[in-house]
């Protein structure tokens, strides 16, 4: 239950889908598992009716995620078009017993059915898949998007150099994400294929097993680390550069369960640590799909490329940013902090079932700025091969905009993309507000020596903040202050506006202080602030529900289940470790679906497994479970025997 104060969600949260909604008019939106304040968001009527179709004017279909349907029957009446996957009779049922109730109205079924059939009308037709395109069109993605955080010189590497290559993760590709996300690739380039393609110079040493920190740690899997790193010190001795690929595995981060902490792993980190004793340069390579808690680390390191996830086109993309084929450009979305235990809020999050976002407004980058908090990387940072020179020209406003015109020159030696942010700030706000907050920003490629004049529009729209008692977005009057900037923390200008808008005054207290002191206060607090108070989630022995998740049994048949959950997962896991018919992607691929599963089903409750399970799974039979859990032992049994079938 994500419990979150009224400014926090419309400013924070649900901006980015109404800025969607209207430019991008998709066909179909996805609603979450969680509860919002209360309400589920497959049955939350302010969410899919109010907000998504008469304030943004949303006219395509809405549909669960998998499993994601609470009741089917409230869902429909809330706006929500599709249960994913469905072929659930009892779903069918209610929507059947509806109907015939009244309860249901046949124009609220027929709405959903017709946007069903448009949906379907529209995307009949079939396309023939140019996989080649494709290829180009991931490559031009993982270039774009990559982030060269550090560099002392060392980049773009030089062919003549001879290199030691570090890492499991340079022979296990992690170029896409976990969980349901795992797709087979067309075409895939390894980072090897290429290297050897190039005639580079290299040599490769495993150093640490990339799964090894899942494995129950014994004194085996201990000595395999330091032997792994013995050899790879003792090969550093011979060459010039090593080049380390460590990151995020899918082991450690996935769809279906949070991350443990934001650092690399431990055999990651010991490998880093004695490589840094045979005093070589050394580049560091990562992957992964969220901020790293690098601390000490950064600094063994002349240089760092960050490229997340970078897809099919891995290979490629690593090996010609790295060796200066094409300049990395990419910036940072997200604030990368020194440590977790700096992040506003970050120490209590994930440790109730009521999640509240205490922060408020103040998410990452605006807290950090807003108190001048030092991070290690701040947000829409990133570095380039090249210099650019900038020049702010003027700014033109008018009844709905506001125009900078900033000229850019490419100083250095290397073609290449910058982008130019703008954040803003309202000097004389009389309401709490964040000291920047982004709100437009332009990606422009420049040929050596090349000079562009670059215009960006500045929308009030993208000014306005959340009024509590109008329920809607207004602007507020007063002097403005535009930060034409490199990152949140590099700014090269600052301009100055006034506007004129609504006088606002805001009887709940939004300064950052005040903001502090709720995160430091008690639950209570925070629900006078959100005006909201939920319901106390008490996990007992009995009796469990449809909505207690697995890893809340108690009971001696309830813990039964529980080890069967998570055994399916391992089970598989354990099965692909040991085929040897299997290819190397295909055994990964199976070992990664394991471990996801062992860790998400627990996590899970029987109401989204039985809904989630394309029938597989009978509500009777998940009922029945439920009840041998609860030790109603002959009535579970009976309702496992009784038929499940559709109404006539």
């Amino acid at each position: 239950n994500s419990v979150v104060d009224e400014r926090a969600l419309h400013e924070i949260y649900l901006k980015p889908f109404e800025m969607i909604i209207k430019n991008a008019k998709p066909s179909a939106v996805m609603n979450s598992y969680n509860k919002i304040n209360g309400v589920h968001a497959s049955e939350n009527k302010y969410l899919l009716k109010d907000l998504l179709e008469e304030k943004w004017g949303f006219n395509g279909l809405n549909l669960t995620d998998w499993g994601g349907i609470v009741n089917r029957k409230n869902a429909l009446l809330a706006g929500c078009d599709l249960e994913m996957p469905g072929m659930n009779n009892h779903n069918i049922n209610e929507i059947i017993n509806g109907v015939q109730t009244g309860e249901i109205s046949q124009d609220v079924l027929d709405k959903s059915v017709k946007k069903i059939l448009t949906l379907l009308t529209k995307n009949k037709e079939k396309y023939e898949c140019d996989f080649s395109k494709n290829y180009q069109v991931a490559y031009e993605a993982a270039i774009e998007s990559a982030v060269l955080l550090k560099n002392n010189g060392i980049l773009p590497l030089k062919k003549d150099n001879k290199y030691l290559i570090v890492g499991d993760l340079f022979k296990k590709l992690r170029y896409q994400g976990s969980g349901s996300s795992l797709i087979n690739p067309f075409k895939i380039t390894s980072h090897e294929e290429v290297f050897i393609y190039n005639n580079i110079n290299f040599e490769y040493e495993i150093g640490y097993i990339d799964n090894l920190n899942i494995e129950k740690q014994t004194n085996k899997t201990r000595k395999t680390t330091e032997l792994l790193i013995n050899k790879a010190c003792e090969k550093a001795k011979e060459n010039d550069i090593i080049l380390v690929y460590a990151g995020l595995t899918d082991y450690e981060e996935s769809e279906g369960f949070d991350r443990n902490n934001l650092k690399l792993a431990s055999n990651q980190i010991k490998l880093i640590e004695n490589l840094k004793k045979q005093n070589k340069k050394m580049v560091l390579v990562l992957f992964g799909g969220s901020s790293i808690e690098l601390n000490d680390i950064n600094k063994y390191f002349d240089a760092i490329l960050y490229m997340g996830l970078p897809g099919c086109a891995i290979g490629d993309t690593t090996y010609d940013l790295l060796f200066g084929k094409v300049s990395p450009s990419g910036k940072l979305p997200i604030t990368w902090v020194n440590k977790y235990s700096d992040i506003l809020n970050g120490e209590s999050f994930v440790s109730s079932p009521n999640e509240l976002y205490k922060e408020s407004i103040y998410v990452g980058y605006r807290y950090f700025d807003t108190l001048s908090k030092d991070v290690l990387y701040p947000f829409g940072y990133g570095l380039s091969y090249t210099k650019f020179a900038y020049e702010f020209v003027s700014c033109n406003t008018n009844n709905e905009f506001l125009e900078f015109i900033i000229n850019i020159k490419n100083k250095g030696k290397f073609d290449a993309s910058d982008v130019i942010q703008i954040y803003a700030s309202n000097l004389t706000s009389k309401v709490g507000r964040a000291s920047k907050t982004l709100v437009g920003f332009e990606k422009v490629f420049l040929k050596q020596n090349e000079s562009k004049e670059v215009t960006i529009r500045v929308n009030y729209e993208d000014l306005k903040i959340y009024d509590l008692e109008k329920q809607m977005f207004v602007l507020e009057n007063g002097e403005y202050e535009f930060y034409i900037s490199k990152s949140v923390k590099d700014v090269l200008f600052t301009h100055n506006v006034k506007l004129n808008g609504t006088s606002l005054i805001s009887n709940i207290d939004y300064s950052i202080d005040n903001i502090i002191k709720l995160v430091n206060s008690s639950n209570d607090c925070f629900y006078e602030f959100s005006k909201y108070t939920p319901e106390e989630y008490k996990f007992e022995k009995r009796k469990y529900t449809l909505e207690t998740p697995v890893y809340a049994y108690k009971t001696l048949t309830g813990k039964l289940i529980k080890v069967i959950v998570k055994n399916i997962g391992l089970i598989e896991y354990n099965l692909a470790k040991r085929n040897k018919k299997l290819n190397p992607l295909e055994k990964e691929r199976k070992m990664k679906t394991g471990v996801f599963i062992s860790k998400m089903l627990l996590y899970n409750n029987i109401r989204s497994m039985c809904y989630g399970s394309s029938g597989m799974l009978k509500y009777n039979v998940a009922c029945g479970l439920l009840d041998i859990v609860n030790g109603k032992i002959i009535r579970g049994t009976f309702k496992l025997l009784k038929k499940d079938k559709i109404r006539a």
